[in-house]
């Protein structure tokens, strides 16, 4: 458990896993994106957000995106989250192809197997600690009984139990987000996507969220992190470097892949 005065530890990044054939690759695979576009259209003009992008992330891996501002990464993290889709390619989440999903089965699956955590922490002003993380298994209709019981766990694992009955304006800004991770993890998610999650902290925050999703990496769950520091993203197990929309680099734990 953590809280705003827990003093700085050495963050590590997680060792590889690279699966050795590629039926092992393939298995492994939970988002596969082949030859993905995106295009947003005006009256007056088209923007190319994506361009051509060819990616994969495993199953349990921690992934971080970095690039100029309006280099698609955020653009990026919403097609893997199921909020834009396409406007041409293939993305396959954990196996199954999303091309054709309603838009009711997209919130589905954002809402049973995707945890979203925003760099302005999101957090509804009127509910109270406990209120903003139960509002995923409230959307879900999580039996009450069992709501309790997540919210607990996950504010335990966020060392905010203490603030459950607080409302977000009393906390700082290291404790809003640790309540933003919370409700990202309180539905155990098999997907967390953080967008800038450290990008309104300071460097003692910010590595104390660090270590939380490093923490929840530990546990299995696959992560993609958006990031403006170059310290924290070299903590995931495989950065991707986007610049005008494409992927121009890639890098792993023992050096430069292409």
């Amino acid at each position: 458990m953590m809280t705003d005065s827990s003093p700085a530890r050495s963050l590590q990044a997680p060792a590889p896993d690279v699966p050795q054939n590629a039926a092992a690759c393939a298995s492994a695979e939970a988002l596969a994106l082949r030859d993905v576009s995106l295009v947003y259209s005006t009256d007056k003009i088209e923007t190319l957000a994506l361009d051509n992008i060819h990616m994969s992330v495993r199953r349990g891996e921690f992934v971080a995106i970095e690039g100029p501002s309006g280099s698609g990464k955020t653009t990026l993290l919403s097609v893997l989250g199921l909020l834009d889709a396409p406007t041409s390619g293939s993305y396959h989440f954990f196996g199954e192809a999303t091309e054709r999903l309603a838009r009711r089965e997209r919130a589905r699956r954002r809402s049973q197997r995707i945890g979203f955590i925003f760099q302005d922490f999101n957090l509804i002003g009127d509910l109270s600690v406990a209120e903003n993380v139960e509002l995923p298994l409230s959307y879900a209709r999580v039996a009450a009984s069992e709501r309790r019981e997540r919210v607990a766990q996950a504010l335990g694992i966020v060392g905010m139990t203490h603030r459950a009955d607080h409302f977000p304006s009393q906390l700082s800004g290291g404790q809003q987000q640790r309540v933003a991770v919370a409700r990202a993890v309180v539905a155990e998610p098999s997907l967390l996507l953080a967008d800038e999650p450290t990008g309104n902290l300071d460097s003692r925050n910010g590595e104390a969220i660090m270590e939380l999703l490093l923490a929840l990496h530990a546990r299995g769950t696959t992560v993609c992190m958006v990031s403006h520091n170059p310290a924290f993203s070299r903590l995931a197990q495989r950065v991707l470097y986007l610049s005008d929309g494409q992927i121009t680099k890639e890098t792993i734990a023992d050096g430069v892949r292409r």
